[in-house]
């Protein structure tokens, strides 16, 4: 009986060390992801819905800017509350929209 239970805490052990392996193989390899994608020339964003302002219905928080965007040219299919995406985006010399963020033109998007 002793035998049995040190056999089945041993097994368990064994898969429980793989599984771990494996969960940081793929943490690894989104790291690795993200610094190509940054090297690449991307930026991390989260899109939101523009609740405080009529102008721009979504606006982009980009990871490093100290303030938010307006993409103008954002397709349907982002147009997702809390949305995770990788962008390049180029400034534009126009009026605001609103006051919240500052007009962009949106030249590659990716989802994260």
């Amino acid at each position: 009986m002793l035998a049995k239970v040190i056999y089945l805490c041993s097994f368990l052990l064994i898969f429980a060390c793989n599984s771990t392996k494996n969960m940081n193989d793929s943490e690894t390899s989104s790291e690795s992801d993200s610094v190509q994608m940054t090297e690449d020339g991307y930026s991390k964003a989260t899109i939101m819905a523009n609740r405080s302002s009529e102008g721009c219905p979504y606006i982009m928080e980009v990871e490093g800017l100290s303030y938010k965007i307006d993409p103008i040219n954002l397709d349907a299919s982002y147009k997702k509350d809390a949305m995770k995406v990788w962008i390049k985006f180029t400034g534009l010399r126009m009026a605001n929209r609103c006051e919240d963020a500052n007009p962009v033109r949106i030249d590659e998007i990716q989802t994260r």
